[in-house]
């Protein structure tokens, strides 16, 4: 069965009891989104490849649809542009990981992230304008601005195909919305939160961070407890001559 806000809704309710009639359902969604954020900070210290997420440049009503200009528009193509140095990130990146060329014939070039204060961002940025003809570029330097635009030292060559490797973020969720998946094992946690937050969250704050506390230490426990994602690669135990 998908697990819904309204689901979560109505789990929260069940949980406040004789409470239940004095939070809007608008106050216990508020409450589960904060939930869900704090789930996801702990799991992505405990797994950060639970959050490893993808860019497509086929599907822009999509959250990790790329390229778009810094209005959030498309771009033919799915590509970069040769006149374009900024563009937006997909609506739920969080935190780059890596950079493929997809462009067939330019896979050897990369994209190095570059402080925009470093003198390397700095000098490409200034020669930005020289003929890309007579020095073929393969190494752009990028950085990432206001956490949500890609900003390039130099204009694009020609118009790559990229995919960003990143790390996700979960957006917030509706009464109407299917839970991520990855929410899933954690719903009961999530409903418990919002329960106790509506309850003493704002009439005992000091009280209702030492719960928090113990809270967090169970979701560690739950994952911690179940067993890693990959058991493909063997691991040994290196033998110890003294």
């Amino acid at each position: 069965m998908a697990i819904t806000g309204q689901f979560l809704i109505d789990l929260t309710n069940d949980n406040l009891a004789g409470y239940a009639n004095s939070v809007s359902d608008r106050q216990l969604l508020s409450h589960l989104n904060e939930a869900k954020d704090e789930v996801w900070t702990l799991l992505k210290s405990l797994q950060d490849e639970d959050f490893l997420q993808t860019s497509q440049n086929t599907d822009s009503t999509q959250l990790n649809y790329f390229p778009k200009d810094i209005n959030g528009n498309p771009l033919a193509n799915g590509a970069l542009s040769t006149t374009l140095r900024d563009y937006t990130l997909p609506a739920d990146f969080r935190e780059i990981k890596f950079i493929e060329v997809t462009l067939k014939g330019y896979e050897q070039t990369v994209f190095v992230f570059k402080e925009v204060n470093s003198e390397d961002w700095k000098t490409a940025r200034r020669s930005a304008n020289v003929d890309p003809t007579l020095t073929p570029t393969i190494e752009y330097f990028y950085t990432i601005r206001n956490k949500k635009i890609f900003s390039l030292a130099q204009f694009p060559e020609v118009p790559f195909t990229l995919t960003l490797w990143y790390t996700q973020s979960l957006p917030d969720f509706e009464a109407g919305d299917v839970i991520s998946s990855i929410l899933d094992p954690y719903n009961k946690k999530m409903a418990t939160y919002a329960a106790k937050k509506s309850m003493i969250g704002t009439q005992d704050p000091s009280q209702f961070a030492l719960w928090t506390s113990q809270w967090k230490e169970d979701i560690i426990s739950i994952t911690t407890g179940s067993a890693p994602t990959n058991q493909s690669d063997a691991k040994y135990v290196e033998d110890f001559l003294g």
